[in-house]
This record gives structure tokens, C-alpha cells and sequence, in this order.
């Protein structure tokens, strides 16, 4: 059993406020200015504000400066602007709340404190049980103003929590509120997940587990809770739904090859993408647009690197400039660029590449980096590492600049991490 489950490692690689103009990043050379921002809170709604504050606060593109002495209900009025004036492109965002029964109303408003005029406001609803989500939508709102952005922080992320002996350790489907709340498990202990994945509505979770001594693929409904078996024999790992939902690709090994394949969803279709005779193609991520493939694949010189095929023609074309292996490409939600996982000297890093293969930037190191997925709107990375031999594997988030490098709170060690594409309305039963 334990060297089944070194060879499946082996594959799957080591109402809003109005539009602002966009905070400018350069992924390419991770220029970003930082906008200080005063954060008075929520008069009335001292929880929604501390899960607000601590998410505007982890965001990587604000400097968060002294909230003033002002009460919160005078400054979402008449504020004292000067108090802030000494720190350049300074905003200040304060807040009301007002409830009826379990319904929640907070108000928002922002104040550009150069020009001393309303940078924007908002009105945002929420319920008592779900006030949580209220908050994190406080701070989305807030973010999107001031950044152009879609806000990830009423998100969630699905990860592989495992625990035991390295030789037999338990792994089990797991998801959390990005930022760390609302934890549960999602398989029995009795699982071996890998890899899991979301599809585009957020509705479903197909993930390989071990069954015996081959992986099969599930399909996981997260509304009704049922949990399919695909009929697809074998060992299969990296599984991921296509851009429309239809199909999954995943990666089949059958006689020494490990080929990528397409199943499509409705009709049982099973059909052959890439195969390069006893080489090992695995990882796969469809561009957004559904147009192209992206793998890592050691089938030129021995060593794993990165190639996109073109699917209406087969054509395929590597990626990437810089010396080492190369392992877990994945598009990002916006097309613009791919994140992957580098090792070379000894040392894994993550980084990002323009779409066509240019650019190449490393936003971080480790003793081993593993599965990278990109927030919804593509400016900040989940991935798992294991900072020294033989330690625990950790979830950590980094944003695309490579400012700002997080560690996740999770119960035990974190692998396989996946940000789920859409906010937290499509609730998990």
C-alpha cells in the first residue's frame, strides 16, 4: 500500500460600491503600491467589524493606519479628515449597523481624506446566522472599491487535512472559509483523498482516492452530500473539471504511461488527449476559455517540465526558460497567467508565468512546495509546503507581488489545497 501511494505523489508533483480604477500590479516584476487605510468599523456591530478589520488587514494591498479618535457614528457623517493627512492616498472607511429581528443592514462609506469628498458608500445585507458572511462581504466591498478587483473574502477553500505516520497517514476532504473559519470534513477517515477539485458553479468536488491498489475518481454533490465512484478503472490522479462544467480531465497510467484524458460528465465518453510512450504526462488546467491544455510532462530530457497543447489542433509547445523541474501548472481565473511549482538546487519554489510561456517570477521558496490554486480573482495564491524534511505539510497564501506570504490555520497538516470559484451563497448542507 505504501508504495502505491509514493507513486500517485510521484504524478500529481511535488449592492456594490461603484468602479474604481484598479490598483495597478505588475506580476512580472511584482511592483505594488500599498493604500493606507483607516478602518474605523461598524458602530453597533462589533463582530462583523473584527472579522472585517482582520481581513482587510491580511490583504496584502493595504497598509492599515491608526483609526483616529473620532466616534464611528460622527466620522460616517461629518469625519475629521486632517487626522490622516500625513499619510499619502489615504482613505478612511467607517460603517453603521441597523437590525430587525435576524435581518442585518450595514452601511458603508468611504472618504478620499487628500480631497476630503465621499469616495463611495454602500448598503449591505445580511442575516444573524449568516453574519459571517456579512462581514467578509463589509470587507469585499471595501476592497473592490479601492482595488477594481473582485473580492475573494466570502470564499472558501477546499484542502486535504492529514494526520498520522508518514507511512499511513489519513487524508480526508476538508473545507474551510478562506479564512480559516466554519471548518469540516466532507469524506470519512476511512478515505485516501487527493487533489481536490471544484467545478465552475461550485457545486460539486471530484477528488482520486485510493481503493486497494489503483485510485479511482469521485464526484462529490456538496448540496446533497452523495458521493459517486466514476467506472473509470485504473490509477487516476489530477482531476479537474473543464471551464463549462461538462467534463473532467484527469490523468490515467496504464503499461509505464501516464497520459491525459477527458471524461465527459452526461454521457461516459472517455477519450485520449496527450500520450508520450512510457513518460509520464500529469497536472493538467484548461485555460479559461477552454481553448488550450496546460501539463507538466517529463517526455523531453528525463526532467518534468511544462507544455500547453492547443486542443483543436494537438499542437503542443513548451513553457518556461529557467533550469530544474517543473510541476503543478495551473491557469489563472482571469487567463492572464499560470502558477506552477519549480525545483532546482535543491529547493522548491512557486511561481508564476505569462500565459504564453514569458515572465517567468518565483514569489516564494521552501523544502517542498506542492499543488498551487489561485483565488477567484486571480491575485493571490493557495499553496501546500513542507518547510523542512520529514515536518508537516502547511497551507499558505501568497499574493501574486510576492509582498505578503500567510500561513492557514488548519486542525492538522494541509495539502492539496483548492479556492473554491465562487462566494460563500452556494452554501455547503
Amino acid at each position: 500500500m505504501g508504495n502505491i501511494i509514493l507513486y500517485v505523489a510521484l504524478w500529481i508533483g511535488i449592492s456594490c460600491l461603484s468602479p474604481a480604477q484598479a490598483l495597478r500590479i505588475d506580476i512580472t516584476k511584482g511592483v505594488m503600491r500599498k493604500i493606507p487605510l483607516a478602518f474605523l468599523g461598524i458602530q453597533g456591530g462589533e463582530r462583523l467589524e473584527k472579522v472585517a478589520k482582520d481581513d482587510l488587514e491580511n490583504a496584502s494591498i493595504f497598509t492599515m493606519i491608526p483609526s483616529g479618535t473620532q466616534s464611528k457614528q460622527a466620522a460616517f457623517v461629518r469625519p475629521e479628515l486632517w487626522q490622516w493627512e500625513g499619510y499619502d492616498g489615504a482613505v478612511m472607511a467607517t460603517g453603521i449597523l441597523t437590525q430587525d429581528g435576524e435581518d442585518l443592514l450595514v452601511k458603508i462609506r468611504l472618504y478620499d481624506v487628500m480631497t476630503k469628498k465621499i469616495l463611495g458608500e454602500a448598503t449591505i445585507k445580511g442575516t444573524q446566522p449568516k453574519w459571517r458572511h456579512l462581514a467578509h462581504k463589509i470587507a469585499d466591498a471595501i476592497y473592490e472599491r479601492l482595488t477594481g478587483e473582485t473580492g475573494y473574502f466570502n470564499t472558501q477553500i477546499f484542502y486535504i487535512d492529514q494526520y498520522g505516520p508518514a507511512s499511513k497517514k489519513t487524508r480526508r476532504l476538508a473545507v474551510m472559509d478562506q479564512d480559516g473559519a466554519n471548518h469540516r470534513y466532507l469524506t470519512p477517515d476511512s478515505y485516501m483523498a487527493l487533489t481536490p477539485q471544484c467545478s465552475p458553479n461550485g457545486s460539486l468536488v471530484t477528488f482520486s482516492a485510493l481503493h486497494g491498489y489503483a485510485s479511482r475518481l469521485h464526484l462529490l454533490d456538496l448540496a446533497s452530500g452523495r458521493n459517486a465512484v466514476l467506472p473509470i478503472q485504473g490509477i487516476t490522479v489530477s482531476p479537474r473539471f473543464s471551464p463549462d462544467g461538462s467534463h473532467l480531465i484527469y490523468c490515467l497510467a496504464k503499461q509505464g504511461t501516464t497520459s491525459v484524458r477527458s471524461y465527459t460528465l452526461a454521457s461516459g465518453e472517455d477519450r485520449q488527449l496527450t500520450r508520450s510512450e512510457g513518460k509520464i504526462d500529469v497536472s493538467p488546467s484548461y485555460s479559461p476559455d477552454g481553448k488550450q491544455l496546460v501539463f507538466a510532462s517529463d517526455r523531453v530530457g528525463g526532467k518534468s517540465k511544462l507544455y500547453a497543447m492547443t486542443l483543436s489542433t494537438g499542437a503542443i509547445k513548451r513553457l518556461g526558460s529557467w533550469e530544474g523541474s517543473y510541476f503543478c501548472p495551473v491557469w489563472s481565473p482571469n487567463g492572464k497567467w499560470i502558477a506552477f511549482v519549480r525545483s532546482y538546487g535543491g529547493t522548491y519554489y512557486i511561481g508564476v508565468m505569462a500565459a504564453d510561456g514569458s515572465g517567468e517570477r518565483m514569489l516564494a521558496a521552501d523544502h517542498v512546495i506542492d499543488t498551487p490554486s489561485w483565488a477567484p480573482n486571480s491575485q493571490l495564491l493557495l499553496f501546500a509546503a513542507q518547510q523542512k524534511r520529514f515536518g508537516p505539510f502547511c497551507l499558505f497564501r501568497v499574493d501574486v507581488a510576492g509582498h505578503v506570504l500567510k500561513k492557514l490555520p488548519t486542525p492538522h497538516e494541509g495539502n492539496h489545497p483548492y479556492w473554491r470559484p465562487l462566494s460563500g451563497e452556494n452554501e455547503i448542507n
